[in-house]
């Protein structure tokens, strides 16, 4: 793990000068999934952000022994989305079971992550995932991922007769023999005891090994675990030339659906912090939906307040509205927020359009330099696998350029039978004048090109709701691409 100083040192060198360390190739690995169909898709936001038309993408299928078939390559270059189901493109020959993209230009890429969804499909779920890991460019790019040894954590344990909480662990380019892979169960109540499991790993390179953690329990099936029960760290086998989080998700164990993203830092161990005390995040609110907050342990130590905001639009004003304040321990507490419970509690009722978190650091503390959560939006079914994607707060120090404005992008499902919905908002929290709008222009393609565009005014803490159903198209997924002239917009789908 690279320290976020590292980062913000990094992320000023190329404010500056453009062509210190310049980036070329740009990658991702993808597993295949039993009884699904994998796919990837991206708009092309290399031509439509940079005009960069001069983009090759490369495709490499890996066997189960690890062995590479022959590659395709193809050219970006228009305007639009790009869908790949990668099992047909290498249809009829052996069974691959991982696949390697890489983009290739002669201009700076500036990041080695493309803006890439991996999809996986099947009948009962489709699940999204942003690239998460890859093989390195360069030595140097592996000395400074390799600065700081961390164990990978932002995971919701779910146990009980009907579902089952899973990882897998991708290899890169040399096989895993003998290795150990640590999993560590820290429990955060008294009915649960905590423990330590030690996997003797063996897996051929480009490959993928996937876990059940109720594998750990006895009589799983008749336990009935929920998140925050318990902290769960696990320490991967160290490979060289590879950067790569786990997938972590929850699957019905009847219908094979599931919910996946991808693991994140324990920062624990990790003393870094702001010189400041306060971190926010505003979010976007969905009305009749699950909007949950889930907090774990994996801070760097001290201590602090979490504080969980409501914004009620009233006319033309949005205003706050503290929902719940709770102490914090770091590195050993762990903290739930229900959103829709503590309004029905607080009987407060009007238009909510965002929900903001604030962290402050208390007495001597200062805010730690990655303070971490899981967000978890969902509809209200019994039996839904509603997972969760790990988000950062953001602080007034992180590096903002003078010039710096916003130019999102986000991934929304388009497949018939599901409905998706996309908000958009400011991350802003309401230190910021509540009263100025700022216009959103929104383009919106498909793989056939632009197939749509909207100007909105949009206020701080205020909140824009798009659904696929707004829009006409055949594609299976849509990309919306928004641009304003302040910074710190955002978008979150489900």
């Amino acid at each position: 793990m690279k320290t976020l100083k590292s980062v913000e040192e990094d992320r000023k060198k190329y404010y500056k000068k453009k062509n210190i360390n310049t980036v070329h190739r740009s990658s991702l690995l993808v597993p295949r999934l039993l009884n699904n169909q994998t796919y990837i898709s991206f708009v092309n936001h290399y031509l439509i952000k940079r005009g960069y038309s001069d983009i090759v993408m490369k495709v490499f299928p890996f066997d189960i022994n690890g062995k590479s078939g022959d590659a395709i390559t193809f050219k970006i270059d228009q305007a639009k989305v790009y869908t790949f189901n990668l099992d047909k493109l290498f249809e009829g020959e052996f069974f691959y079971n991982c696949y390697q993209i890489e983009f290739f230009t002669s201009e700076n890429l500036f990041i080695p992550y493309p803006a890439v969804m991996v999809n996986h499909i099947n009948e009962n779920s489709i699940n999204t995932v942003h690239a998460y890991n890859r093989i390195l460019n360069d030595a140097r790019e592996m000395e400074k991922i390799d600065e700081i040894e961390v164990l990978e954590a932002s995971i919701d344990l779910i146990l009980n007769n009907k579902k089952d909480t899973f990882i897998i662990l991708q290899t890169g380019m040399i096989a895993l023999q003998n290795e150990n892979l640590e999993m560590h169960f820290l429990s955060n109540n008294n009915k649960n005891p905590s423990f330590k499991k030690n996997i003797n790993i063996s897996i051929p390179k480009m490959s993928i090994k996937k876990i059940n953690l109720s594998s750990f329990f006895k009589d799983a099936d008749k336990l009935n675990i929920i998140p925050g029960d318990y902290t769960v760290k696990v320490k991967q086998p160290k490979q060289p030339i590879f950067y790569g989080r786990l997938l972590v998700g929850v699957e019905n164990k009847e219908s094979n659906s599931f919910s996946a993203n991808h693991s994140y830092y324990d920062n624990s161990n990790n003393k870094e912090y702001f010189n400041n005390k306060k971190s926010y995040k505003t979010m976007p609110y969905f009305s009749k939906f699950i909007n949950k907050l889930h907090i774990y342990p994996i801070m760097s130590p001290g201590h602090g307040y979490f504080s969980l905001y409501i914004n009620i639009k009233n006319g033309e004003i949005i205003k706050p509205y503290l929902l719940e304040k709770q102490k914090f321990i770091n590195d050993k507490s762990t903290l739930l927020f229900d959103t829709e419970a503590l309004i029905n509690q607080s009987n407060i009722t009007g238009d909510i359009k965002t929900f903001t978190l604030v962290y402050e650091s208390s007495n001597e503390y200062k805010a730690p330099s990655r303070v971490n959560y899981q967000l978890v939006y969902g509809p209200k079914i019994e039996n839904g696998v509603n997972s969760s994607i790990n988000v950062s707060l953001f602080n007034d120090e992180v590096f903002v350029p003078s010039t710096k404005d916003s130019k999102v992008w986000c991934q929304m499902l388009n497949k018939k039978g599901y409905e998706a919905l996309l908000g958009i908002c400011f991350i802003d929290d309401f230190d910021k004048d509540p009263k100025q709008k700022h216009e959103v222009h929104l383009d919106i393609y498909d793989e056939k090109g632009l197939i749509k565009q909207l100007d909105i005014n949009l206020n701080i803490l205020d909140n824009y709701v798009v659904s696929n159903k707004d829009f006409k198209s055949e594609s299976p997924f849509i990309w919306i691409f928004a641009k304003c002239k302040k910074p710190n917009l955002l978008m979150e789908t489900f």
